[in-house]
């Protein structure tokens, strides 16, 4: 290889002074050559073996390390544990990754902590529910039981879960063809079996758990224990029973007390005719008009009772009278009486429809008796058109008013109702009084007696 060898020249100018020739030794060279590229290749090598540790160093520290924590607590939350948080450093993607961990992490606690509300709230209702509750899967397996199940059948909860229903409920008497038809059973009658294998009564209702797709998931069985109520219905179908029977004996005893009552009735009222008849022959024989006439008022009076039990006898009822018929029979027998051809007395009656017991009709009828029998014998000398009413009604307080007027010529001066002189009037005080009436009479054109009395009176018998 040649080399021009320049000298400077006057001037500042180069000029070429001669030719060097350089001789180089090749092999020594690419030997060199060869040094420097082994040990650029070594140098490159410890350079990319440095560079991939540190890439390495900092992907462990900037990527592997928050995916490993990141990584660690998911495990954790997916355990149940919702209290843990990743820690936030650099204000990246990593960082913006455990933000939205804890975020979620936050959201599950409380999503956590209202579902275990929920459940706490609903566990608190069926224990204090008194109706038992079973709640079972589609294949009949028992999933929850409260503790009113345990206490109607003698379980423990353990006993029953994941048993068969038909350790509760007899299979003939399971309702699932009913529920899947309808979808619910309300107030059925069933039994349940206890632990014992004794069969207790139940008012049994169910219904379907179904999903938000509608298939089902279950059904809910609700029962309360009706034996008590079952054994109270058994009492009262006993006594029921127990009163029919005694409906029939009473009433076939009252039945023939009743026959043996009216026979009674149908007796006095013979044994009184007979004494009527009796003081009729004995005033045969009697002259004296005063005598006569008291024993045809006694008469009179004896046939006013005995028509009492002679209306008994033939009414439907023998504990009350129609006192519109009685009455009307009782004034025409003291009109027949007293029947005179040359003085006709118009008899007006005017009754309601009321009935009355023996007790309230015997006084009444007397009164009646003993006052129609007065006018009839004295309120009428020569007057024209004589009238005698009675009139009975039934007042809007219960009670009963009861008139006897004429048209006669009135009571006598100084007349003093509580200070008779006649036995007739003598009478007709302590009978009002008997039956807690009370009297008032009007003199005048005529006279006027009106008694009111309660429609019952309790009359105290001697034993």
């Amino acid at each position: 290889m040649f080399l021009p060898i320049l000298t400077d020249a006057n001037g500042g100018a180069s000029r070429i002074s001669g030719v060097a020739e350089i001789v180089m030794d090749m092999g020594i060279i690419d030997r060199k050559v060869a040094n420097f590229n082994k040990i650029m290749f070594k140098i490159a090598i410890v350079l990319a073996l440095t560079l991939l540790g540190v890439i390495t160093f900092a992907m462990r520290k900037l990527v592997i390390k928050p995916i490993e924590r990141l990584s660690e607590h998911t495990k954790l939350v997916a355990g149940g544990d919702l209290t843990q948080e990743v820690s936030i450093g650099e204000d990246d993607e990593f960082g913006d990754l455990a933000k939205s961990f804890n975020a979620m992490t936050t959201e599950l606690r409380k999503s956590n902590e209202n579902l275990l509300s929920s459940k706490y709230y609903i566990e608190s209702i069926l224990k204090s529910m008194n109706d038992a509750l079973i709640v079972i899967s589609p294949d009949g397996t028992i999933r929850t039981v409260n503790a009113a199940v345990c206490a109607v059948l003698g379980y423990e909860e353990a006993e029953l879960l994941n048993q068969s229903i038909n350790k509760v409920i007899p299979d003939e008497q399971m309702p699932m063809k009913e529920l899947e038809i309808s979808g619910y059973i309300v107030n059925d009658e069933k039994t349940y079996l206890t632990k014992s294998g004794r069969e207790i009564p139940i008012s049994f209702s169910a219904s379907v758990l179904q999903d938000s797709n509608g298939n089902i998931e279950g059904c809910i069985f609700v029962a309360r224990d009706i034996t008590k109520r079952k054994q109270a219905e058994e009492e009262k179908q006993r006594q029921i029973i127990n009163l029919e029977k005694a409906d029939k004996s009473i009433k076939a005893s009252l039945k023939e007390k009743e026959a043996l009552l009216r026979e009674v009735h149908h007796r006095v009222k013979n044994n009184m005719a007979v004494i009527s008849s009796l003081l009729s022959l004995q005033s045969r024989y009697i002259d004296d008009k005063k005598y006569l006439d008291m024993f045809n008022e006694s008469r009179g009076r004896i046939k006013s009772m005995a028509l009492v039990h002679d209306k008994l006898y033939q009414s439907d009822d023998i504990t009350r009278i129609d006192v519109q018929d009685y009455v009307k029979s009782l004034a025409e027998n003291v009109q027949l009486s007293y029947c005179d051809s040359d003085k006709e007395v118009k008899l007006n009656i005017n009754v309601d429809e009321i009935n009355l017991d023996i007790d309230n009709l015997v006084p009444c009828g007397l009164i009646i008796n003993e006052l129609l029998t007065n006018s009839f014998k004295h309120a009428f000398n020569e007057q024209e058109n004589p009238e005698i009413t009675v009139t009975m009604t039934k007042l809007d307080d219960g009670n009963i008013s009861l008139s006897i007027s004429d048209n006669g010529i009135g009571l006598p001066e100084g007349f003093d109702i509580s200070n008779p002189t006649g036995l007739g009037h003598k009478l007709v005080k302590p009978l009002i009084d008997q039956i807690e009436g009370t009297m008032e009479v009007k003199a005048g054109k005529g006279a006027e007696f009106r008694f009111i009395f309660p429609e019952k009176v309790e009359i105290t018998r001697a034993d």
